[in-house]
């Protein structure tokens, strides 16, 4: 864990946070709203893993996708690990 204290504290606050709204209709919309997202997630990672094995049949030296985008949005990034998720959500 890089940053055991941050997330205890957020865990806590997460805990100690009330609801906005108990509205049923609202807390389902966003429910729908949010399983959407994550299947829109799931197919742009199928994505990335075809277009890794099409550059890696093609360019076996080359970086892996994956590897690239993580580099690109952290300065100490997990780039393997992040690169073995993606491929496994295939």
């Amino acid at each position: 864990m890089r940053f055991p204290k941050l997330i205890e504290k957020r865990i806590c606050a997460v805990k100690a946070a009330a609801p906005l709204t108990q509205d049923g209709a609202v807390i389902t919309a966003y429910k729908l709203q949010a399983q959407v997202l994550v299947e829109q997630l799931r197919v742009t990672l199928q994505a990335f893993v075809g277009f890794d094995q099409e550059i890696a049949d093609h360019h076996p030296k080359a970086p892996r996708l994956c590897d690239c985008f993580v580099h690109c949005r952290a300065p100490d990034p997990p780039g393997a690990t992040l690169a073995g998720r993606l491929r496994r959500a295939a």
